[in-house]
This record gives C-alpha cells, sequence and structure tokens, in this order.
C-alpha cells in the first residue's frame, strides 16, 4: 500500500531535517500541484528557520501558490539578511502562477531586496502573456537558434521554459509544430527539450515511446527532461511501458527507469517495482532500485530493502537505511533496527549530505548565470554540465 498525500504533508513541518526533506523530495517530484504545499513550508521556515529549510525553499519555486502566499513571501523578504535565502524567496515569486504576478506586480515593485532581474524576469512573463501564439512559438525557435552552440550554464535556459508555459495556456497552439520537432531527427538541440517539456505540460499520450527512447540515449539532459514530461503525462500507461522496456536498456537507462517509476504515485508503480526489482541482477542498480522504491513510499519495499540490506549492496550508490529509515517513519511504520539507524543517520545527515548539496548547487544552473538573479561575489559553485546544442553524452560506467 502507498502512502497518501495527506500522510506526507505533515512532515513538512517535521522536527527533523532528514524527514521534511524526504517529504518535500516526495512533492517535488511528482509534480505535485497542492496549494497547501507552500504554506507548510513557509510555516516550517517560522518553526525552524530559513537556512534551515534551503531545500524546501528551491523546491517551494515548483509548486504553486495564491495571492496569500506570494504576499507572505513579500512581507518576509525584506527582513532577510542570508544571501541565498534572499535568492530563494526571488525564484519563488519570480515563478508565481502569470495571473497571481499580474496582480500583484504593484506590491512586488515595492519590496527590498528584490533581485533587478527577477523584476526583470516578472516583467518578461507579463510581456510574453500578451504575445499572440505564433509569436512566442517563433520566438522560442528564435531563442534555441541564437543559443544553439552554448551550454546550458551560458544562457538564461529559464527564458525558454517561460515561454513554454505561457504557450501551454494557449487554445491554438500549433501542435504538430510539437510534434515535428520531436519526431523530425533535424531537431536536436534546446527546440527539442523544451518541445519535451510542452508535451509533458500538456500530457500528449502519444510521445510516451519516443521520450522512453530518449532516455535510452543517456544523454543528460534529454533524459531528466523525458523523465520530467513521463512524470507529468503520469498515467499507468507510461508504468507499464517503462516496465515493459526496463530490461531492453542499459544501466544507466534503468537508473532512469527506477527514478520515472517513483515519481508516478500510482499503485501500478508499486506493482512494477514488485515485478522488476527481483529480477535484477546489477547490484548498483538494483540499490538504486530499492532506494526509489522508498521514494515512492510503499510498504511493499520493505521485507526485499531488509534483505538487501542484510545481503550487502552498493554504499557508492546510496544509504538503504536512511532511505527505509524515512520512509518507515512517514508510513508510520516501525522497525526494530530503526532505533539503532536514528542517530547516526540524522548526525550523518545534518553534516554533510552530498545530494542536497548537489541540488543547492545546481540551482546555479536552472536559476541562470545571469547577474540580475545571482549578485556578482555571491555565486554558488558552478555545476558544468551541458545541454541543447552542445550536449554532451554520459560517461559509461567502468
Amino acid at each position: 500500500m502507498l502512502a497518501t498525500y495527506g500522510q506526507v504533508k505533515p512532515f513538512l513541518g517535521h522536527e527533523r531535517k532528514i524527514l521534511r526533506e524526504h517529504a518535500v523530495g516526495y512533492f517535488a517530484r511528482s509534480f505535485s500541484r497542492d496549494p497547501d504545499l507552500v504554506p507548510l513550508i513557509l510555516q516550517s521556515c517560522r518553526m525552524y528557520g530559513e537556512e534551515e529549510n534551503l531545500l524546501l525553499l528551491a523546491y517551494a519555486g515548483r509548486f504553486p501558490q495564491t495571492e496569500f502566499t506570494l504576499q507572505a513571501v513579500l512581507d518576509r523578504l525584506p527582513h532577510v539578511t542570508n544571501v541565498i535565502v534572499i535568492r530563494h524567496f526571488n525564484h519563488i515569486i519570480a515563478n508565481a502562477d502569470i495571473d497571481v504576478l499580474m496582480n500583484m506586480a504593484p506590491n512586488i515593485r515595492k519590496v527590498t531586496n528584490m533581485a533587478p532581474g527577477c523584476l526583470s524576469r516578472i516583467k518578461k512573463r507579463i510581456d510574453l502573456f500578451m504575445w499572440p501564439t505564433n509569436k512566442l512559438m517563433n520566438e522560442l525557435l528564435a531563442f534555441c537558434h541564437r543559443n544553439e552552440d552554448k551550454s546550458l550554464a551560458d544562457m538564461d535556459y529559464s527564458y525558454g521554459k517561460d515561454i513554454v508555459k505561457t504557450l501551454v495556456t494557449r487554445d491554438d497552439l500549433p501542435l504538430d509544430t510539437v510534434l515535428t520537432i520531436l519526431t523530425d531527427k533535424n531537431y536536436h538541440g534546446y527546440e527539442e527539450l523544451y518541445m519535451i517539456f510542452l508535451a509533458g505540460e500538456l500530457k500528449m499520450v502519444e510521445v510516451i515511446p519516443l521520450l522512453i527512447d530518449n532516455i535510452r540515449l543517456n544523454e543528460e539532459m534529454l533524459s531528466q527532461e523525458s523523465v520530467g514530461a513521463l512524470t507529468k503525462i503520469g498515467s499507468d500507461i507510461v508504468v507499464r511501458a517503462m516496465q515493459q522496456a526496463f530490461f531492453t536498456g542499459d544501466w544507466m537507462f534503468r537508473f532512469s527507469a527506477s527514478t520515472l517509476l517513483a515519481n508516478i504515485k500510482s499503485p501500478a508503480s508499486e506493482q512494477a517495482f514488485l515485478d522488476l526489482f527481483p529480477k535484477e541482477t546489477d547490484i548498483s542498480v538494483q540499490s538504486f532500485m530499492a532506494h526509489e522504491w522508498c521514494n515512492l513510499l510503499s510498504d511493499q519495499c520493505i521485507p526485499y530493502i531488509m534483505d538487501l540490506i542484510g545481503s550487502g549492496y552498493d554504499r557508492d550508490i546510496t544509504s538503504l537505511e536512511e532511505s527505509l529509515y524515512c520512509a518507515c517513519k512517514i508510513m508510520d511504520i516501525h522497525l526494530p533496527e530503526m532505533e539503532e539507524w536514528e542517530q547516526e543517520i540524522t548526525d550523518n545527515y545534518e553534516d554533510n549530505h552530498p545530494q542536497v548539496e548537489e541540488f543547492l548547487r545546481a540551482m546555479n544552473i536552472f536559476l541562470p548565470k545571469d547577474p540580475f538573479m545571482w549578485p556578482l561575489g555571491n555565486e554558488l559553485p558552478k555545476n558544468k554540465r551541458s545541454a541543447g546544442g552542445s550536449r554532451k553524452k554520459s560517461k559509461k560506467r567502468k
């Protein structure tokens, strides 16, 4: 049986940071549109402080907001002194739904600690909303052409995403153009990535086989956007298609497939793990599958993961004790071993958690390098991965 959203939401305010962060990842990776999430994150920040909730604030920009929640962010922003927290608040504001931004624009302009680039991006988003659909599509393709030789770190990837988010709202969106770009072999740059994102937003079931094939190519951004799009489509059709394809791909494909199955909170995903996990023979893949099964919050995973912990797993991939501990705490399941795990897990997590650090570093890509959002002298460490016109294929495992 799977945990329900109602079971998970209270853990956004749990006293243990590790459980708050496990809970927010559960919602963010499934692209939840639950309006309760931002209020719960803001409440958690009031309880434990923003600096103890950096991951929650980083993810908050993905969740829907109301005028009430946006006003709460605006009220708090002038009192924040930590530059990373200021950046995350600016990111939350800049990514609010367009109708909320348009209604709140006068209030936004008056607030201190608003980054100039955040105000610039909001203005661009409002301007884009006024454009006709054909102009938006032409601008998106022209933007891709202008940046075709640039790496992801050297272009404003979010600008193209803002165009796509505007296109999603249009009844006259040319779906034939979307399908042409996705299926034409001449398109292998940023336009392909943006159309994948658009296909996910539109829940285009007809592109499911194509998106699964994209993941086989082991190109980081192509795979990431395809997994995201399939998650948004999110039907049992996706789960069944990925389950059938699971053992037809290499180890990297199976890593991505496991993530996708964990992202889709469905009994079909639970059954897919039950069917696939015992058949996997690569210990690294099986270790990652076990970790993702925990992220699904399925109580069916417990005996399988306990057996794997007992027999030995790939500790370079993950800590299954940590993953299972979080899953069991959220599902209100007690295992005798949890008391032994608890303090060590919490201490290690609080002091050094590379997955969280990597996510926060990656924010320097998706909150682009322009000086508006990231004032000079305050940059996070750069993530040098490439995408789009200069995508690099991932290295094979030795």
